[in-house]
């Protein structure tokens, strides 16, 4: 388990932003092991209940688990635009059969579509949620208030190409059931095995976010990548889920910002593997124009809600830097043959520079900042399922 956390009260000791696992593992029996890690890394502030009690409210008992339904008062919710082809291999049914909601919210990707969300839905006994096409964090929240409507009390963020068993979703909901303040993200991983997403950091200085190293700075806060994150309702109420102004990418960056400023614990289970097909949904080879636009757009954003004036105006300066990278993601062959994606970058940054200019610096705390082009990327494209 990898444990990211954050405490603005003073420490002891300097917490490592991204530790490895703890030198005993957990054995499924009681709470996970918060001692020391072998990175080397004490991890300080792990439980703070105080911390917690800001974020989780009372509310409606959850349902004891039974041998039945190991899952009862779990909610799986998925935001898919044009995805219907992958839940079907994605959610197996042993997810339903042991007590879990599977909720589903269509990004309205067109009459065929719906149709075939309905019917799969229909057959699967799962709840569908029909939605404007109005971004991923906007799709996220209706999920999440359809599956509090339901009486879940846990929900399990899933990206449409990502594959979850039954068994990891069980741990899951034990780790957020013992510890309900906690955000947690298993390690995702590629087809091919390969590690895709263990934790990362939001490196202020750099402009950017990247993986922990060792040896990181405490003051860099971490995130969580919204492809497949647990947390507890209550938790995502009191954040007010996911900026819906993102419409998609960085709203996961922007919601495990909030999270660890409220004292939430951002964990990675080390013992959970999610499989996440990077791209399945948007099909093609290398990255998309949407993604190139708006990663590069709702960097700004999330600098002009949350970033000092100065840290603000240093990633300004690196919108460049920053555009060229996210081009250069698909490799510099793919980038060539896709000049689509360059100018999108192009127009993302723009769009970004404008709209961190606009905000007053009064405006950015919490979901305060300034409005921009708020609601621009409706009807734009995919706006569920859309993380590469």
């Amino acid at each position: 388990m990898r444990l990211f956390t954050r405490s603005d009260a003073p420490r002891p000791a300097p917490a490592a932003v991204g530790c490895r696992r703890p030198a005993r593992a957990h054995d499924g029996r009681g709470p996970p092991t918060t001692g020391r890690c072998d990175r080397g890394g004490a991890v300080a502030g792990a439980d703070r209940p105080a911390d917690r009690a800001r974020l989780v409210t009372p509310g409606w008992p959850a349902a004891p688990p039974t041998d039945a339904a190991p899952l009862h008062g779990l909610a799986v919710v998925v935001v898919s635009y044009g995805s219907s082809h992958l839940l079907d291999a994605g959610l197996p049914a042993t997810l339903t059969a042991a007590g879990a909601h599977v909720v589903v919210v269509d990004n309205d990707s067109g009459d065929a579509e719906r149709r075939a969300a309905t019917a799969l839905c229909a057959a699967r006994g799962w709840l569908l949620v029909p939605s404007a096409n109005d971004g991923f964090g906007a799709g996220c929240n209706r999920g999440v208030a359809a599956a509090r409507a339901a009486g879940c009390d846990v929900v399990l963020l899933l990206n449409p190409d990502a594959a979850v068993t039954s068994e990891d979703a069980r741990t899951l909901l034990e780790h957020v059931r013992r510890h309900p303040g906690d955000v947690v993200s298993p390690v995702v991983v590629l087809p091919t095995g390969r590690e895709s997403f263990v934790g990362a950091v939001v490196d202020v200085p750099a402009g950017r976010t990247r993986r922990p190293r060792p040896g990181d700075a405490a003051t860099l806060r971490p995130w969580l990548s919204g492809a497949c994150l647990a947390l507890h309702v209550d938790t995502y109420t009191a954040l007010g889920g996911f900026d819906e102004r993102y419409f998609m990418y960085w709203e996961d960056v922007d919601l495990s910002w909030r999270a660890v400023g409220r004292g939430a614990r951002l964990v990675v289970r080390d013992d959970v593997r999610v499989v996440h097909e990077v791209g399945g949904t948007e099909g093609g080879v290398g990255k998309s124009p949407l993604y190139c636009y708006w990663n590069c757009r709702n960097r700004m954003l999330f600098a002009a809600l949350h970033l000092a004036p100065a840290d603000r105006r240093r990633w300004a300066l690196r919108s460049g830097a920053y555009a060229l990278e996210v081009v250069l993601r698909s490799g510099r062959r793919v980038a060539v043959r896709s000049p689509r994606a360059a100018l999108a970058a192009v127009r993302g940054t723009v769009a970004g520079l404008l709209l961190a200019r606009r905000s007053a610096p009064d405006d950015r705390a919490g979901h305060g900042g300034g409005d921009g082009d708020r609601g621009a990327g409706g009807g734009a494209g995919p706006g569920g399922g859309r993380r590469a």
